[in-house]
């Protein structure tokens, strides 16, 4: 293998860094994986949640424990 072609997983920006985006219900379901994935392609995040602000208040403190930033914001 030539190496000075291969790059290893840490030397490979997150296709995402730097940017920013925002999800709708982002604390359950499908919402919530939008999010982890966005998160980990190196995306800040702010998402939304209606109610739940357990599971959304989980998921900020996962992302942030895992080295991304993600923001819920509830709607009333």
């Amino acid at each position: 293998m030539n190496t000075s072609t291969h790059r290893r997983s840490a030397d490979v920006v997150p296709k995402l860094h730097g940017m920013g985006a925002i999800a709708t219900d982002g604390s359950r379901a499908i919402g919530r994986s939008v999010v982890e994935r966005l998160v980990a392609d190196g995306a800040r995040i702010a998402f939304s949640h209606l109610s739940g602000a357990e599971p959304a208040a989980q998921l900020e403190r996962k992302t942030a424990a895992d080295g991304g930033a993600a923001w819920p914001l509830r709607l009333a």
